[in-house]
């Protein structure tokens, strides 16, 4: 059984986008998940931003990732968004995910359910 974190929406067609016009960095940054004995592990290199622009949650078996940045010139004002989705399988204590913003990177540490974690067997 596969317990992994899984990314939303990485299709076919976002695929063929990628290998035609080539990842962009920001994207490249949104790729940092993995698994240790433990927990699940998500840390994004997002510098220049507040912890009060994420929005970090999870529903129905889903952990979103938001933030919106307000940017404004003299004569503009814009926003940058970000949204990540990762499903998140049944396998985790959602009521335990801890998220934490410190020099510029997003930690998002996700425990295992007591059944997920490896446990050793004696052979006798």
């Amino acid at each position: 059984m596969n317990y992994g974190l899984r990314v939303l929406g990485d299709s076919t067609i976002n695929k063929l986008f990628d290998e035609v016009f080539g990842k962009t960095d920001f994207e490249d940054r949104l790729d940092g998940a993995y698994e240790l004995e433990n927990e699940f592990k998500i840390e994004l290199p997002l510098p220049g931003l507040k912890k009060e622009n994420f929005n970090v949650n999870t529903s129905n078996g889903v952990l979103t990732i938001e933030t919106v940045e307000q940017e404004s010139t003299r004569k503009s004002k814009y926003f940058k968004q970000i949204s990540k989705q990762y499903n998140l399988g049944s396998a985790v204590e959602t009521d335990r995910i801890l998220a934490t913003y410190e020099d510029g990177i997003l930690v998002v540490k996700i425990p295992k359910k007591e059944q997920a974690k490896p446990k050793q067997i004696t052979v006798q």
